[in-house]
């Protein structure tokens, strides 16, 4: 009896170590949110993209929220067959407590798209994605754009 005991306690550590190397890092939950925008922009889907673009959105342009998602959905609008293409990403998280995390990623980001017949390179280089550096905070299990430099 005692052997059953021991062996089953030893299964379940085993098991709780599998299942905690298993589950997504804060890296691992940043890298899916940008890859989930980009495949939203690319699908054009405006709730899809809204879910991971912060309210308070402001980049170093001077660009803020409203102006961003009206630009988006222009390009919604007027633009067919978008491709979203992410190159060299790096991230890093700031600071991770219960809810709140903030978090940084690095990336190349290349964005084209079909204006009537015309394929066009919209955002990025032609070679290379354009570096972009976007900061991140967690809202709920979902990790949003905040600000951006490029």
């Amino acid at each position: 009896m005692k052997k059953y005991v021991i062996i089953a306690v030893i299964v379940l550590i085993i098991t709780v170590i599998i299942l905690l190397k298993c589950a997504p890092t804060e890296k691992d939950k940043v890298a899916r949110d940008i890859k989930a925008l980009a495949r939203n922009v690319q699908n054009e889907s405006r709730a899809g993209t809204l879910l991971y673009l912060d309210p308070e959105y402001r980049d170093s342009t001077g660009l803020v929220y409203p102006d961003l998602i009206s630009m988006l959905m222009n390009l919604y609008v007027e633009w067919d067959s978008i491709h979203v293409a992410l190159s060299d990403m790096k991230v890093w998280i700031d600071s991770s407590r219960s809810e709140r995390a903030w978090a940084r990623c690095s990336l190349g980001v290349k964005v084209w798209a079909k204006f009537g017949p015309d394929q066009a390179l919209v955002f990025g280089g032609v070679i290379k994605g354009a570096p972009v550096m976007a900061y991140l905070r967690k809202n709920g299990e979902t990790y949003r754009v905040y600000s951006a430099i490029y």
